[in-house]
């Protein structure tokens, strides 16, 4: 059998963060700035209009720029809700898995090379995958990074695993930062439809395959062996 290596991404690839741990974030980031000086003259209105803003804009980042700017709030603000929106606190929240997700690795895994390339910080991704329930074991590596881009880590990938471009599949929600260098390698690319990757044209170049569910690439992976 033709092994195939497959790099997945972890929020909203493998991991509801938009439905999970974003609207906590958001609400996190708001209660902050009120502390700070903001005044808004319904908190739950606010979030409401916070959290609408958020289904549009590429990260939570934007959401709560674009959130002050149409409140006419101090810059300022926004560094007090960007920092408190990003921090990490070991808090009391559940992480989902994606639909099937985990029955998807588990099958994927007993022919397959597994591994998961992710931004963001090594303890509270590690600690997303404990709480959705994803056995750390089923992966060859998994890489944590603090690189968007991740063209570099996928190279470092590939060469310690001895596998060819052709013969690996990137599966991410972020066009630009998951697929993007991927392509650029002559790596396969499933886009996976989650979260803030609704938001990207699916007649992107740099997709080789759109997928809405992940038991979707179990036929992608059989066409390519």
């Amino acid at each position: 059998m033709n092994s195939k290596l497959l790099i997945f991404d972890l929020d909203d690839t493998l991991i509801d963060t938009t439905g999970c741990i974003a609207p906590l974030k958001l609400k996190m980031a708001l209660s902050a700035m009120v502390d700070a000086g903001l005044h808004v003259d319904s908190f739950s209105n606010a979030l409401f209009q916070l959290k609408k803003i958020d289904t549009k804009s590429p990260s939570g980042k934007k959401s709560i720029h674009l959130f002050l700017e149409k409140m006419g709030a101090s810059e300022d603000l926004c560094k007090i809700g960007v920092e408190t929106y990003y921090e990490f606190k070991d808090l009391n929240f559940s992480v989902n898995t994606l639909p099937r997700a985990n029955e998807m690795l588990y099958e994927l895994n007993r022919s397959h090379d597994l591994v998961i390339v992710s931004k963001g910080i090594e303890k509270v991704q590690l600690l997303k995958m404990q709480k959705a329930g994803i056995d750390p074991t089923l992966f060859k590596k998994v890489v944590i990074t603090n690189e968007y881009y991740k063209k570099s880590e996928y190279q470092k990938v590939i060469k310690e695993l001895q596998y060819l471009p052709e013969n690996t599949i990137v599966c991410g929600d972020r066009v630009d930062g998951d697929l993007l260098p991927a392509k650029e390698l002559g790596l396969k690319t499933v886009h996976i439809q989650w979260g803030r990757g609704k938001l990207f044209k699916l007649n992107n170049e740099n997709i080789d395959y759109s997928i809405k569910d992940l038991s979707e690439l179990k036929n992608i992976v059989k066409e390519m062996m």
